[in-house]
């Protein structure tokens, strides 16, 4: 799997230049008071996971970044000024970004200066060339650098919301499109669930509604059975299908998702009749289903009762994690640390101070002798992480 393993902010609103953070394979815990920035690093995150940049589209910045698969290293910089900045450029305004891609015997290395690419294999230049076309920011990174480097880093990814609202826009607003049989694109946001119901979609008849049982999908069976429901199903509209000429291949556009429950004493209800914590845990259940590489969740257990915390924690398995949270719960149900690298690199530590007047947003992993303190406190087993964290400061 991917793995997003260092981050170095040169520049970026309102956070202290020079920033820079390693991160865990597994969780990667932010801790800090309210303000402090933990959401703003959580988008951060999932823009750079999704080579997706054209949010930040209005703020000057320079990033750089680091991602490993097996053997595979990628490193990314980018550097950009807004239009009608000094040294902004046209037509995308990314004044100088940078990939360097490392896998066993080949190097390659992307460059985009102004309106010209260059591509290099081993020292040896394949393609020098200017950038057809205009388009603000790059809307996809992966446009230039994955496309033309024939690279596949980049996942779609969304940040899971503190609140229900991600479920409300995957499932109310959200037009999802698939092509079957699934074909990687660095645009698509596909997962095992949505080739699952392009395959359904395949097999099944021409009518507009169409309804799946839970059986047939395995995070709404457990969702269900926590939320300790008989039966559940899930119910989209088709909205169109269209062949792809001149291939076999199908594509779809769906969505208006409605999920349905039926209660032990008969009872129907549909996801938005729902308490708010049932339908947190529905959101994560489906949230993991879409996210099969990286989890980036604000406030994972909010509205969660304490019985369903480490079940989603379980869920997440050996997925890189990014998790925002206040909830002492959340630590107290981490796996087991093993080492004091483990604890420097699991958690990063959000505040904030004042420079020549004006407030900048500090982001850090724990520095060595936080980290060893730490862990020798958490070796002798008599405290909670929470209480550790505490007891020395750290949250």
């Amino acid at each position: 799997m991917l793995k997003l393993k260092r981050l170095t902010i040169h520049k970026f609103p309102r956070v202290k230049p020079g920033t820079e953070l390693v991160f865990n394979d597994g969780f990667n815990v932010l801790l800090g008071v309210n303000g402090s920035g933990k959401t703003t690093l959580l988008k951060l995150l999932t823009y750079l996971i999704s080579g997706e940049l054209l949010p930040l589209k209005e703020s000057e910045f320079h990033l750089a970044y680091h991602l490993e698969r097996e053997e595979e290293t990628c490193t990314y910089s980018i550097q950009y000024f807004p239009p009608g900045r000094p040294g902004g450029s046209q037509p995308d305004n990314i004044t100088h970004s940078e990939l360097i891609f490392h896998r066993p015997g080949q190097t390659d290395r992307v460059t985009i200066k102004g309106d010209v690419v260059s591509v290099t294999q081993d020292d040896v230049t394949q393609i020098d060339a200017r950038r057809a076309g205009t388009s603000p920011l790059l809307p996809r990174l992966a446009d230039e650098l994955v496309l033309r480097a024939k690279l596949s880093h980049f996942y779609a990814t969304d940040r899971l919301d503190e609140s229900t609202r991600w479920l409300d826009r995957v499932t109310d607003s959200a037009h999802l499109e698939a092509i079957e049989p699934y074909i990687w694109d660095p645009r698509s946001t596909q997962s095992a669930f949505e080739r699952f119901i392009c395959e359904y979609l395949r097999r099944s008849s021409e009518q507009d509604v169409h309804q799946i049982d839970a059986s047939h999908l395995p995070f709404l069976q457990r969702a269900a059975t926590l939320l300790g429901c008989t039966s559940a199903s899930l119910q989209f509209q088709l909205k169109q299908k269209e062949r792809v000429e001149p291939h076999e291949f199908f594509r779809y556009a769906f969505g208006d998702f409605r999920f349905r429950f039926v209660k032990a004493d008969g009872t129907r209800l549909t996801h938005h009749e729902l308490s708010y914590g049932q339908q947190r845990l529905l959101a994560f259940h489906y949230y993991a289903a879409m996210h099969p590489k990286i989890i980036v969740a604000d406030e994972l257990t909010n509205g969660l009762h304490h019985a369903m915390i480490d079940q989603c924690i379980g869920l997440i398995g050996g997925r890189q994690a990014f998790l925002a949270t206040q909830n002492p719960l959340l630590l107290d149900n981490l796996p087991g640390f093993t080492s004091v690298d483990e604890v420097h690199s699991t958690f990063i530590l959000c505040s904030t101070e004042r420079e020549n007047g004006r407030e900048q947003m500090v982001w850090r992993n724990m520095t060595v002798d936080e980290a060893e303190n730490f862990y020798r406190d958490y070796k002798v087993g008599i405290s909670h992480v929470n209480d550790i964290l505490r007891s020395w400061g750290l949250w």
